[in-house]
């Protein structure tokens, strides 16, 4: 009997400490459907924020989210972006989207005089940035990528200048971004400059001949026009010459002139002339008004040894 008693008590005692844990799985299941009621809030949160960001993106000049696009999103972006390279690239990232919102703002036939000195400034902010970073020495950074961004960069403030240049109601504009594109073509000179300085014969004779290399190609495809064809390879005899005389700075600028010639033409879809008579690398270039005739190139790159 006593046996049964404390069997009976025992189990009474077991029973007694396994209820306070049954409140207790209780607030874990509770807890269980709070965190996936945070889980799902969280990820509406960044599903929104991500169609924000997109919607950003995609605004103009002028427009409400132009300024969260540039002072956050780019600079966001940017501050992930490591080494002088990669910001220095990201600075010609952010000029394309400059290109395509002016081009934009064309077909909408927007010309308000403060929606495009929003433009141009944001164009200038990108210019003193590439001009700070490869003016800096760094080891990572080497000049001939250096020339590659600079004369990118240089493709693109040209393009805008042309298309600026093309409807007198953004003449000012044009004006404006011809400042930038002369800037960037020196800042190109001037690195060039130290690239010879700093490198030797064979190391420009190599950089000039993938520079000519790049030219034959886009040269050689079907949408070139002709004229952008006759000044580009004008351009092109230059190098030969400045070879032979040993100006390999000037080789070197006279293939990115050439190069520029075709790429501003393939972003703005006219022919941006210039005099191909004038000594100096960054004459102005100008629309032509008239359709360029279709050609294609025979260039092939030319044999160049010291």
């Amino acid at each position: 009997m006593d046996n049964d008693t404390n069997r009976n008590a025992n189990q009474n005692n077991a029973s007694l400490q396994h209820q306070p844990n049954l409140p207790q799985h209780k607030r874990q299941y509770d807890l269980s459907d709070t965190a996936k009621t945070a889980i799902v809030i969280g990820i509406a949160v960044c599903v929104a924020l991500i169609v924000f960001i997109f919607v950003a993106l995609q605004s103009l000049p002028g427009q409400a989210l132009y300024g969260f696009k540039t002072n956050v999103v780019e600079t966001f972006v940017e501050s992930t972006r490591f080494g002088s390279e990669s910001k220095a690239s990201y600075q010609v990232t952010k000029m394309h989207r400059r290109l395509n919102e002016l081009k934009s703002l064309m077909e909408d036939n927007n010309s308000d005089t403060a929606t495009l000195d929003l433009l141009y400034a944001q164009t200038q902010r990108h210019n003193e940035t590439l001009t700070s970073l490869i003016q800096q020495e760094s080891e990572n950074f080497s000049m001939e990528d250096r020339l590659w961004v600079v004369n990118d960069f240089a493709v693109l403030a040209g393009a805008m200048e042309a298309l600026s240049e093309s409807d007198s109601k953004y003449a000012a504009l044009g004006d404006q971004m011809e400042d930038i594109r002369r800037e960037s073509v020196n800042l190109y000179e001037d690195t060039a400059e130290t690239f010879i300085l700093s490198t030797t014969a064979q190391n420009a004779i190599d950089f000039i001949k993938a520079g000519l290399a790049e030219v034959s190609e886009k040269l050689n495809t079907p949408d070139v026009s002709a004229e952008a064809i006759d000044d580009a390879e004008n351009y092109i005899d230059r190098v030969g010459i400045a070879v032979k005389d040993k100006k390999y700075a000037r080789a070197i600028t006279a293939v990115a002139e050439a190069y520029r010639f075709i790429e501003i033409e393939h972003y703005t879809g006219k022919l941006s002339e210039a005099d191909p008579t004038n000594n100096s690398a960054s004459s102005t270039p100008q629309t032509s008004t008239s359709t360029p005739a279709i050609g294609t190139s025979t260039f092939t790159t030319p044999e160049i040894t010291i």
